[in-house]
Parts: structure tokens; sequence; C-alpha cells
């Protein structure tokens, strides 16, 4: 496979020729010569191998994609806005970089491994996909729905997620570092060692996930919804979560150092052994909290609600504590 200045795009294949329309074909032993752009692939490539080939700024929004390979291409700037027909299709290890994939409908799409940073994926349906490893930063997927996708160790770097809608993914160890989750939904989600420093996550929903060992360091959380989640070991350090839902979470061995709290709920939330040191608490729910064995220094507690909280062992110096009336 070749791609040169001229517009030479040679593709092997191992599927019967395909009409690629806006350019002249050229057939030669088991390639495809194609002299010219690609200006619009209105065909059937179902079940088509063409791993490896060169697709530069094609447009792909017509062409049934049903099981096709894309694996180790090059297809920056493609087009596939408004595909329905992406079932099964290959994009391993594939260059997507600024490809469009906005309003698309996925069903077990693999791109693992791609490079697939500044993409758009504005309100595409993602279902049974596997992204992991791959290089989504920068990426657009702004109001998208995605239910059960593989997304461990994906980097998600400065990407737009904002009003999404992720139930039952599997992000693990991805990197969400200077993201944007802005009234994102990220349902029953597995999420452990996650990053998310310096992200903008308010009013962000992640009820019940999995988020032991995540990094929260300088995160934005005004106001999000975190009741249920396992925050295990998690790292909130400079962090701001004033008004955030705690309530029966496990955050035990977490560090809040430094983290601006004010008016969040932690009612019966488990915080044995964690680490609120400087952090500022006025104001919050801490009905039934255990606190057991928490590291308390310099924090500030005034008018919070200390309702049967357990402080067992807890270590207190220079913590400011007002009772409510």
């Amino acid at each position: 496979m070749t791609y040169n200045r001229d517009g030479l795009i040679s593709i092997p294949v191992n599927a019967p020729p395909r009409t690629i329309h806006g350019s002249t074909i050229v057939f030669t032993g088991d390639t495809i010569t194609i002299h010219g752009t690609i200006d619009d692939v209105t065909t059937d490539m179902v079940n088509t191998d063409y791993s490896g080939a060169n697709f530069r700024a094609a447009d792909f929004r017509l062409a049934d994609l049903t099981n096709t390979d894309f694996s180790n291409t090059y297809i920056r700037a493609a087009r596939f806005r408004h595909n329905w027909k992406m079932l099964g299709t290959k994009f391993r290890n594939a260059d997507v970089v600024g490809a469009e994939f906005a309003y698309t409908h996925m069903i077990n799409v693999d791109f693992s491994d791609a490079d697939a940073s500044n993409t758009d994926l504005y309100f595409a349906e993602v279902t049974d996909t596997r992204m992991c490893g791959a290089d989504f930063s920068g990426a657009r997927l702004k109001s998208s729905i995605m239910y059960n996708v593989d997304m461990r160790e994906a980097r998600l770097t400065g990407a737009d997620m904002s009003s999404a809608i992720l139930e039952k993914i599997d992000a693990c160890k991805a990197d969400f570092t200077e993201a944007k989750l802005l009234h994102t939904k990220l349902i029953d989600a597995k999420l452990k060692n996650a990053i998310f420093a310096n992200a903008s996550m308010c009013r962000a929903d992640f009820a019940n996930a999995n988020l032991a060992g995540a990094d929260f360091r300088n995160a934005r959380l005004g106001s999000t919804r975190l009741a249920g989640s396992d925050l295990t070991g998690a790292d909130f350090r400079n962090a701001r979560l004033s008004s955030t839902r705690l309530s029966r979470t496990k955050l035990i061995n977490t560090n809040f150092t430094n983290a601006y709290m004010r008016n969040t709920r932690l009612i019966n939330a488990n915080l044995t052994k964690a680490k609120l040191i400087n952090a500022n608490l006025a104001n919050t729910n801490l009905t039934r909290a255990n606190l057991t064995n928490t590291y308390l220094r310099k924090a500030n507690l005034t008018h919070a609600n200390l309702t049967n909280t357990n402080f067992t062992n807890a270590k207190f110096s220079n913590t400011l504590m007002t009772m409510l009336a």
C-alpha cells in the first residue's frame, strides 16, 4: 500500500473488487489502485479486509461496513457521520486521528490500541465495543451513549464527555486527565485506578461505580453524585467537592488532604483511616459516618452534622468543630 502527493493509493484486498465512486480504478493483481481522491464510498464493503490500507479523508457515510477490517490502516480525517452499518468493524491499531463518527451506530466495533485522538463521536451510540489501550485524547464524545464498552487503559486526556451516558463500562486504569465530564453519567462503571486529575466533573453521576484507587487530584466535582461507590484508597488531594453526594460510599484510606468539601453529604459513609488533613468540611452532613482512625489535623468541621458520627481513635489537631444546634 502507498499513498503519495499525486493521490496514488494502493489497497491490498482479499475480496472481489469494490466500486469506489469519484475515482479512477485500476486493477493490478491483488491490488486496487485509485488515482485521485476517494470522495464517497457508497458500496458494500461487508466482510472485506483492508488492513494496512490508506484511506485518508475518505467518505464512508453511505458504506455498509459490517465486519470490515480497517486494522492498521491510515484513515485520518475520514468521514463516517450518520453511518448506521458499523457492526463488527475493526480499527485495531489504526490511525483514525480526526475522523468523524458523529451520530454513528456502532455494535461490536474494535478500536483496540488505535490512535483516535481528536475524533468526533458526538451523539454516537456505541454498544459492546472495545476501546482498550486506544488514544481518544481530545476526542469529542459529548452526548454519546455507550453500553458495555471496554475502555481499559484508554487515554481520554482532554476529551469532552459532557452529558454522555456510559453504562456498565470497564475503564480501569483509563486516563481522563483534564477531561470534561459535566453532567456525565457513568452508572455501574468499573473505574478502578482510573485517573481524573484536573478533570471538570460537576454534576456527573458515578452511582455505584468502582473507583477504588482512582486519582481525583485537583478535580472539580461540584454537586457530583458518588453515592454507593467504592472509593477505597482514592486520592482527592486539592479537589473541590462542594455539595457532592458521598453517602454510603467506601472511603477507606482515601486521601482528602486540602480538599474543599463544604455542604457535602457523607451520611453512612465509611471513612476509616481516611486523611482529612486541612480539609474544609464546613456544613457537611456526617450523620452515622464512620471516621475511625481518621486523620483530622487542621480540618474544618464547623456547623457539620455529626449526629451519631463515629470518631473512635480519630486524630485531632487544631481541628475546628462546631456542633449543629
